[in-house]
């Protein structure tokens, strides 16, 4: 049994930017599967990669899931794997058919590691697709809730309404109101200080160094 792979990463798709580009990147696609492979003794057989890097998810016009789609007609590999539903596709719609009709019809197993979709759990029937996308609704809402919470903060923040409990270097807590900082005026000259440091190119070590020379108190120690 062959095990087919799929690996896709689209700059039009956001998955490029912020700490999304190191939990998308195809190196960390390619250890996530390789690993669950491993791990289940169910799937035994030769690992074959399918890539599309710089390919958008929006349609399915993409050179490595075409050639995907082929081995899987003609019986070259029984298992697709991909990281989750939204690297097989974006197009919730059409991916359904994939599912529920075209993988089947050549019986070919697919498995979405992160969106915990398997789609022997759903052999003769057409819940899978349901399922999946509960999945992924949940998690655009987890997503969006963590987007408003975000936002939530940043307008406390705004505020001048602190949304932690232990007060950080620099600042000092407001005796007439808990829900606000003072700027520690002392501490403020070695901050601007570590920032004009590290501006002009300085590493970490360095700075350390000479806050260690100027014998300076730690945070911790001024707690």
């Amino acid at each position: 049994m062959s095990i087919g792979i799929y690996l896709r990463l689209s700059l039009a798709d956001g998955d490029l930017s912020g700490p999304k580009k190191e939990s998308n990147s195809i190196e960390n696609q390619r250890l996530l599967l390789r690993e669950y492979v491993y791990s289940h003794d169910d799937l035994v057989g030769d690992i074959v990669e399918y890539v599309d890097d710089g390919y958008t998810g929006t349609n399915f016009n993409r050179p490595g899931f075409e050639r995907m789609l082929s081995d899987a007609r003609k019986g070259a590999i029984k298992v697709i794997l991909a990281k989750d539903l939204s690297r097989l596709g974006r197009n919730y719609i059409e991916l359904g058919d994939y599912l529920d009709q075209i993988f089947p019809r050549v019986g070919v197993r697919v498995i979405a590691v992160n969106s915990n979709y398997d789609s022997n759990d759903h052999l003769g029937d057409v819940s899978g697709m349901d399922a999946a996308i509960s999945n992924f609704i949940n998690t655009m809402y987890s997503r969006d809730l963590s987007i408003r919470l975000k936002t939530a903060y940043k307008a406390r923040w705004q505020s001048g309404v602190i949304t932690r409990g232990i007060v950080v270097y620099g600042y000092l807590r407001d005796k007439k109101d808990k829900e606000k900082w003072l700027i520690d005026r002392e501490a403020a000259k070695v901050v601007r200080d570590i920032f004009e440091w590290a501006a002009n190119g300085w590493r970490v070590m360095q700075i350390v160094d000479r806050l260690n020379e100027q014998k300076l108190e730690t945070p911790l120690g001024l707690q």
